[in-house]
């Protein structure tokens, strides 16, 4: 119906462009401001565009199949997509076999060689990429569990001691924002390269400890199946914390369509749902039993300010 509107108005305008030369002076100026307001009101509505507009969204191509930690985030775009094309606007998406780590995503991103990643937020990213803030994870990506070397098993207890926890070696992801927000809660962070490197040199005791979300924790638990780590069932480590979208800095119409598509999304229910009745989150969250565990409530001073400030509630998915 909307763009049938903005069609219409086109052929109004032209119309009255037209008619410009059979009309009196003063009926000439109230008609171009009429095309003036027009002209403004299609720029100032960008959503309101034509049904031919094409959206083509590049995106990295997960490096494997069923890996439930990136098909999430290709389904909730795959979701954006099909809701433009419900308004008949065509929206493609593009995978694009790069396999790279987070930090060649955001270089291949400025490269323009894809148009979108997916991360968590922090200062630095904000400043220098364009953030749709709509928290993908509805926060849940600040709730960190542990996995642990079976030798650290007593430390790990509801009565736990927590400067006895930050002096063991606790692995993270080279270049994550985690890592970061963990050394400056003064806990011993050590950096390493692979997912599967967290896992498998935990086992082996080159590190005592890791901290995954618990969306994720189980699926890569069992995917790298490990022998002396366990996941830890006591202690729930939380800090503020939000996955967003990225898309260059320079790219505000993506950045926009993707935030309507969103909004949209969650307007209908079905981000909430996408979120909660995601087979994997779901199973991870049956699993996690977060009610039962003790919270170790974390700073996160990364978090940027316009993030804090965000108060748009109908933004966020609510949980069940």
């Amino acid at each position: 119906m909307k763009n049938v509107c903005v069609n219409v108005a086109i052929l109004s305008m032209l119309r009255l462009t037209a008619a410009l030369f059979k009309i009196s002076k003063v009926e000439k100026a109230l008609l171009l401001s009429w095309c003036r307001y027009l002209m403004i009101f299609a720029f100032m509505h960008p959503s309101l565009s034509s049904a031919n507009e094409t959206i083509i969204i590049r995106y990295n191509a997960p490096v494997e199949e069923n890996d439930p930690q990136k098909d999430y985030f290709v389904l909730l775009l795959k979701e954006i997509c099909q809701t433009y094309q419900q308004k008949g606007t065509d929206c493609t998406l593009v995978p694009v076999s790069l396999p790279m780590v987070l930090q060649r995503q955001l270089k291949s991103l400025d490269k323009e060689l894809i148009d979108v990643v997916w991360t968590v937020t922090n200062q630095d990213r904000e400043e220098n990429f364009l953030p749709i803030r709509i928290p993908l994870m509805n926060g849940l990506i600040g709730y960190r569990i542990a996995v642990v070397n079976n030798k650290h098993a007593p430390i790990f207890q509801k009565k736990y001691d927590l400067a006895q926890l930050k002096q063991l070696r606790l692995a993270q992801g080279r270049g994550w924002p985690d890592a970061t927000i963990l050394q400056r809660n003064g806990f011993n962070v050590v950096e390493t390269a692979w997912y599967e490197t967290l896992y498998k040199d935990t086992a082996l005791g080159l590190f005592d400890f890791t901290l995954r979300g618990v969306l994720e924790v189980y699926s890569e638990f069992e995917k790298f199946n490990q022998k002396n780590i366990y996941i830890d069932q006591h202690l729930l480590f939380k800090y503020p914390s939000s996955m967003y979208f990225f898309v260059k800095k320079a790219n505000t119409k993506l950045a926009q369509q993707i935030q309507q598509g969103l909004e949209a999304l969650i307007e209908n229910g079905r981000f909430s749902e996408l979120l909660m009745h995601f087979k994997n989150h779901q199973e991870a969250l049956s699993q996690a039993k977060l009610e039962q565990r003790t919270t170790i409530e974390l700073t996160n001073s990364s978090y940027p300010q316009q993030t804090i400030k965000q108060s748009n509630a109908k933004l966020v998915g609510k949980l069940d």
